[in-house]
């Protein structure tokens, strides 16, 4: 007989159990408008709900009814999507085509924060015909970007790739023409594109086990939002940095840009994104073992999200919690978040996230000789995460299932899923990787260093015709336009 050699069960569940946060932004249609979870957020809100109930005109209705959905969605996505569709409503009873767009657009992004992606398409696809319509360049990329990330956050990864690398390579040319112009608020506002774009294709490769190419992008998202002083972009893409040493075991880089990313987030008093920060470090403390410390931050972390109604989040850091108290033998207490962490899951259509608890509550049931019970529940977790495409969970459930069929006495079964286990494991890490990750943050550190040196010196010159950037605008938006009806005809 064949006896598997496992690695011990604490490392397993480290590497594919404990679940950092990648940040996948939704493309906002907005003015001066950021979400950082503050008083002065609910204040705004207060004053826009107290706006709303003078009757006001139908478009100054419009726009407060899709400002005050866009506050609250994280809080309260059903809420949003009412006044969404009040918002739309008057905007077609109007003619308003500006609020039609926004309006169906918002909805788009609160049903894909829902889980609910099929409408999400829907409505984006409708923010994107009427932007066409008007010929609003700036919308239109808006609308291709989170489409984008809906495909993304479905699992179709080659289909979100190509809108964001088809994204990427307009916002570069309209970059260039806005430098030929020495039009620099656009030039300012093309850079915040590329840099948003970056960090959602890093984040696909991420979820594909690529992580150098993740890396390469990130580390592009980072170079590009530090050089227009974009704090947003720097916390974001810090902690998506941080994400993938996390998950290469790199844990001391990865409190680094963990902890870089919680300090620019405290200076912009985002509360929510502080809140990330700390399930973060506490994901690193549970890995190196500092459980006390692990379940500090994770409770920092899941109060915030409580008071903010971050239902995503919150599930992520219930499992987490769950994690630590399985570390520490306290069973009943892990079981508990486990699966209120699941319960979250499917209330949100969050498949991921379902698949990595599911796996969770399997190694529970395989320590507490539940094995029926395991079985099943890891053989959802590879069905789900499979049928996502998302590779280190697919080995998690792998391992795991060789791990309880070892210890159940069928040996071939374990084997075979052990060899699969072994062979994504290494699709994900090698020692070539470990070394392309290391040259990518060494040319990060030197490419920065580079463009605050030419910096001094470079000038932006030689103004373009407008003629060209409308000839440019012109031929994107046909491409726009061709991709609405291709989807169009294959959806009726």
């Amino acid at each position: 007989m064949f006896h598997v050699i496992h690695l011990t069960v604490i490392n397993v569940i480290i590497l594919y159990s404990i679940r950092t946060l990648s940040v996948l932004m939704p493309i906002f249609i907005v003015s001066n408008f950021s979400v950082n979870y503050c008083c002065g957020q609910n204040l705004k809100i207060d004053s826009l709900t107290s706006l709303l109930s003078t009757n006001p005109s139908d478009t100054v209705r419009v726009n407060a009814l899709n400002e005050l959905g866009r506050m609250i969605v994280f809080q309260n996505p059903d809420s949003a999507i009412t006044l969404g569709l009040e918002a739309l409503f008057l905007s077609e009873k109007n003619g308003y085509l500006q609020g039609v767009g926004i309006s169906s657009l918002n909805l788009g992004i609160y049903h894909n924060i829902l889980g609910d992606h099929s409408s999400s398409l829907k409505y984006i696809f409708k923010a994107l015909e009427t932007f066409i319509r008007l010929r609003d360049i700036k919308k239109v990329s808006a609308s291709l970007g989170n489409l984008g990330i809906v495909f993304s956050e479905s699992g179709k990864y080659s289909k979100a790739l190509e809108y964001f690398l088809l994204i990427n390579k307009i916002d570069e040319k309209l970059l260039k023409d806005a430098i030929r112009m020495s039009d620099f608020n656009l030039a300012r506002k093309c850079r915040f594109g590329i840099s948003s774009t970056y960090g959602n294709i890093g984040n696909i490769f991420k979820n594909q086990g690529d992580y150098p190419k993740a890396l390469e992008y990130y580390f592009r998202a980072l170079k590009t939002a530090n050089d227009i002083g974009d704090k947003t972009g720097i916390a974001n893409h810090s902690g998506n940095i941080g994400n993938v040493f996390a998950e290469q075991k790199d844990y001391y880089n990865a409190l680094r840009y963990y902890f870089k990313a919680l300090e620019v987030n405290k200076e912009m008093d985002n509360i929510h994104g502080i809140a990330i920060k700390y399930g973060n470090i506490g994901n690193i403390y549970s890995a190196t073992g500092d459980l006390k410390k692990a379940l500090e931050y994770y409770f920092k972390a899941l109060n915030i999200h409580k008071d903010m109604g971050d239902k995503n989040s919150f599930a992520v850091v219930l499992g987490n919690i769950g994690l630590v108290y399985f570390k520490q033998k306290q069973y009943d207490l892990a079981s508990d978040y486990y699966i209120r962490a699941l319960k979250t899951d499917r209330e949100l259509g969050d498949r991921k996230s379902m698949a990595i608890n599911l796996i969770n509550i399997g190694d529970l049931f395989i320590t507490t000789g539940r094995f029926p019970e395991a079985e099943e529940n890891l053989l959802n977790a590879y069905r789900i995460s499979d049928s996502i495409g998302v590779v280190g969970i697919v080995a998690g459930a792998e391992e795991s299932l060789s791990r309880l069929f070892d210890t159940t006495g069928r040996y071939l079964s374990a084997y075979e899923h052990y060899k699969r286990y072994n062979a994504l494991k290494d699709s994900l890490f090698n020692e070539s990787k470990s070394k392309e990750i290391g040259k990518l943050e060494a040319k990060y550190e030197y490419d920065k260093q580079q463009a605050i040196a030419e910096a001094e010196h470079k000038k932006e010159i030689e103004l373009a015709a407008e003629r060209e950037k409308r000839q440019r605008i012109f031929i994107y938006l046909i491409a726009a336009t061709e991709e609405y009806y291709r989807y169009s005809e294959k959806n009726g």
